[in-house]
This record gives C-alpha cells, sequence and structure tokens, in this order.
C-alpha cells in the first residue's frame, strides 16, 4: 500500500478512505472516452474543510486528484 493513503487516514479517518478493489474499478470511469485506469484509492469527505485539507496534501506531495461525482 502506498504511504501517502494512511496520511490520507489520518487527515481524514477510517472509513472516508478505502482502496475496496469493488469501489476502485467503479471510480475507473465514467462516460467519457478515456481509457479506465483504477485509483489508488477513493475517498469521501464530509464538508469543505476536509477537502481542503486532503487537498492541501495532494498538492504539497504532487499527489494527482481526479473528482468524482
Amino acid at each position: 500500500m502506498k504511504g501517502y493513503i494512511e496520511e490520507i487516514r489520518k487527515i481524514l479517518s477510517e472509513e472516508q478512505v478505502t482502496v475496496n478493489e469493488t469501489l476502485l474499478e467503479q471510480h475507473s470511469h465514467d462516460e467519457s472516452y478515456h481509457t479506465p485506469h483504477l485509483p489508488d484509492m477513493v475517498i469521501y469527505p464530509r464538508d469543505t474543510a476536509e477537502v481542503s485539507a486532503v487537498m492541501r496534501y495532494a498538492n504539497e506531495h504532487e499527489i494527482p486528484v481526479i473528482p468524482f461525482g
């Protein structure tokens, strides 16, 4: 498991971060023409403060973030 996944779990909570294969597959594609790629994790932030904290960490560590919704 990648080290930054554990760091994101410290920012959020254990239940807000998943590496479940089924959920990763569900979030790997959409209706676009882009080739599907499994994400390393899927997160479920509860509010804008959590989104900001995750984005700050991702930016500092140059981790790409793909919104899904």
